[in-house]
């Protein structure tokens, strides 16, 4: 830096009243057209503001053209999104440039795009291009050259060269980072910071009197938890988990009681961790509060596990209707997955350019789903699946390897898989385990445990076994390939379902279900009255 003879630097004395020694900076003026969007609500103010820019500079020579055109910027989901809405508010292909930052800079980040599917990604980008935009890739943000409000042009690199874009109006979808504000308000009230509010397993602060929850916050790093943050999971079993826990303080039954366990044992069993299933571990009651919180410095507390899918859904450029469910947790890379030994089974269908994705676990549970559509589908009905065994969808597997099912959109719309996808269908099954469930599970978890539990095999004798047994009864042994279920073990598990009637407490809970819900929906076959 230079200094001029006579303009010393800018400095305050740390005496001075007004010295503030980890003040942070106001942030700079956004420009008029530079578009962030992180809400709903910021959405439609962004869409009205651009409305009105169009109308007050239709005649001037810096209205929107092919040369002056709408950017939006961003390798995400919600670029997709923001392009189809311009689109749909009646804004020519030719006028939208869309700036592609993939791969991204940072060479340890996952080169995967962001559908994590390659079938869905090249549609996608196929509909962009035959739509018009203009698309550039592999394009990095550098900066923008600004006139008084408004932004003139953007600054592109690439690997070989560099593009001076002309601008309109920018819709910035890059680097995902804390508002400066935010940031501001944790650093300024001693909150600890360390890439995000850090908070500890019951959503607790170094303050007591504030509590954080959601993508902004960390995980102290004593907890060893930096995977298992909230933005990995559904944020509504996020706020629900909270708002129990605000629940428990804030009810007039408990406020005087301040020896209990802070966290109910219903709150542990259903977000936490199953170490934590035995109920002597969390629920101790002590004489004084002093002692209650020795024992919580002494004892390992785990962060809670959500279970609720990650839902999300788009409507893309086309349109395509798009939507993808997956289990919580983080990402992993579809070409990874399909890797690992006993990732289960996939199922696709494409009729009509209509791509229907189904993964299926090694338990025969629906785990993921990914739909593209030209037309569109219920998302909240799609939800319902996940989690379901294969069984319930009149052995979704079965017909579909004997190539009896060709558009999964149709399947799951059939009538008779309406009852399950209503509420009281949880009830239901509730009641077959009850009565019936308890015993299959027993049977079932012996099997399991004989088959492949304390019993160890070196695959010499493992090979030895197969060449010896006849042809055939080798194959049945052996299991899945797929999911490594063994088919003996499907065998004595059905064997003992038809020994205590298995099929007759489902159909008799089934007709009563039925019956009461014939009403509200006509669709439900009418059960025998033999079995009500």
């Amino acid at each position: 830096m230079i200094i001029r003879k006579g303009k010393p630097c800018h400095r305050i004395l740390m005496d001075n009243p007004i010295y503030k020694p980890d003040f942070v900076p106001l942030p700079p003026e956004m420009p008029e057209n530079v578009m962030v969007i992180n809400s709903l609500y910021e959405a439609n103010a962004c869409l009205r503001k651009l409305m009105r820019m169009i109308s007050e500079t239709k005649n001037n020579s810096n209205c929107l053209s092919e040369y002056n055109q709408i950017v939006v910027y961003g390798d995400c989901i919600e670029a997709y999104s923001c392009i189809a809405a311009l689109l749909e508010l009646g804004i020519s292909p030719n006028n939208i440039a869309f700036v592609e930052p993939f791969p991204p800079e940072d060479n340890t980040a996952m080169r995967v795009n962001c559908f994590n599917n390659e079938t869905v990604d090249e549609r996608v980008q196929a509909s962009v291009e035959k739509l018009g935009v203009r698309v550039y890739r592999r394009c990095y943000f550098q900066g923008w050259s600004q006139k008084e409000i408004r932004v003139e042009f953007l600054r592109l690199m690439t690997p070989m060269h560099v593009i001076h874009l002309p601008c309109f109006a920018l819709f910035y979808y890059g680097i995902k980072a804390i508002d400066l504000n935010a940031f501001k308000a944790i650093n300024e009230c001693g909150l600890v910071y360390d890439g995000g509010l850090v908070v500890g397993p019951w959503f607790d602060t170094n303050d007591p009197y504030v509590y954080g929850a959601g993508p902004c916050v960390k995980y102290s790093r004593r907890l060893y938890a930096p995977h298992q943050v909230h933005k990995y999971y559904c944020s509504e079993d996020v706020g629900e988990a909270l708002a129990r826990l605000f629940l428990r303080k804030l009810d007039p039954f408990m406020t005087g009681r301040a020896e209990l366990d802070p966290v109910t044992s219903e709150l542990m069993q259903r977000y936490s961790s199953c170490l934590l299933s035995c109920r002597n571990s969390h629920a101790s009651v002590t004489s004084t509060p002093r002692t209650s919180a020795s024992l919580s410095k002494m004892r390992w507390q785990p962060v809670m596990k959500f279970e609720s899918p990650i839902v999300q859904s788009a409507t893309l450029p086309g349109p395509l209707h798009y939507m993808k469910l997956r289990a919580p947790g983080r990402a992993v890379p579809a070409a990874v997955s399909l890797l690992l030994p006993d990732q289960g089974h996939t199922l696709i269908t494409d009729k009509r350019q209509n791509y229907f994705s189904l993964q299926i676990n090694a338990l025969h549970c629906i785990e993921s789903i990914t739909c593209l559509s030209w037309k569109q589908f219920s998302c909240e009905t799609l939800t319902q699946l996940y989690g379901k065994h294969e069984a319930y969808f009149n052995n979704l597997l079965g017909r579909y390897k004997m190539n009896l099912i060709d558009d999964l959109y149709e399947y799951f719309t059939q009538t008779w898989t309406a009852a399950l996808y209503q509420e009281p269908f949880s009830v239901l099954l509730n009641d077959i385990y009850k009565q019936g469930g308890n015993t299959v599970y027993d049977v079932v978890k012996t099997k399991y445990n004989e088959f492949y539990g304390d019993r160890k095999t070196d695959d010499k004798s493992i090979h030895e076994t197969l060449s010896e047994a006849p042809e055939g009864v080798a194959q049945l042994d052996t299991g899945c390939k797929e999911c490594g279920q063994n088919e003996a073990l499907r065998h004595d598990a059905g064997t003992f379902w038809k020994a205590v009637g298995g099929d007759g407490i489902v159909y008799s809970l089934l007709s009563r279900y039925l019956n009461k819900n014939i009403v509200t929906n006509p669709q439900y076959a009418i059960p025998d009255q033999e079995f009500i």
